[in-house]
């Protein structure tokens, strides 16, 4: 989308060869601006702090309940070589029984459900409008035994993992 205009204008160049130095001239500079202020810093920019949960799913003996869990499981999966992602779920995927079974593996728990200052995303947007969320959750209900452990901070985002701890 970024490149459309300048492409329309290379070929305005076809038509109009009366000003076409100055199309040219024109052309080159729009391709500069969005090569160096648009394409490049938005490649070396976090955007978001997926990448450093990422690191942290690869702990064995612990759990996540994440609200964005499929862009954590897609990078790990990335960068595993598809190898299967089982200690990843979103919050409606918990039951009691297995909140349960945690504990008494004694798994360590972390979320990112609480403390945390997100932009508006589609994530965002469709977490909230498809991921109905009980009271009676296990993770909703025991939000006082979670302290946080982690806090990641992304272009004005704070995104917070917490942890669980009896």
């Amino acid at each position: 989308m970024v490149i459309i205009p300048f492409l329309i204008l290379i070929l305005s160049i076809y038509y109009f060869e009366n000003i076409r130095w100055p199309l040219y001239g024109f052309g080159f500079a729009m391709y500069a601006w969005n090569i160096f202020f648009a394409l490049t810093p938005i490649g070396l920019l976090n955007i978001n702090s997926n990448e450093e949960i990422a690191n942290l799913v690869q702990k064995e003996d612990a759990v996540f309940v994440l609200k964005d869990k499929v862009a954590i499981d897609n990078i790990v999966a990335y960068n595993q070589k598809n190898q299967n992602i089982k200690n990843t779920f979103k919050i409606s995927e918990v039951s009691p029984q297995q909140f349960e079974n945690w504990i008494k593996e004694n798994k360590t728990i972390y979320t990112d459900y609480f403390g945390s200052k997100e932009s508006l995303s589609r994530a965002n947007i469709a977490e909230s409008k498809n991921n109905n969320i009980s009271p009676n959750n296990p993770i909703i209900k025991n939000k006082e035994h979670f302290t946080p452990k982690y806090k990641f901070t992304s272009l004005g985002q704070e995104k917070e993992i917490w942890s669980y701890s009896d």
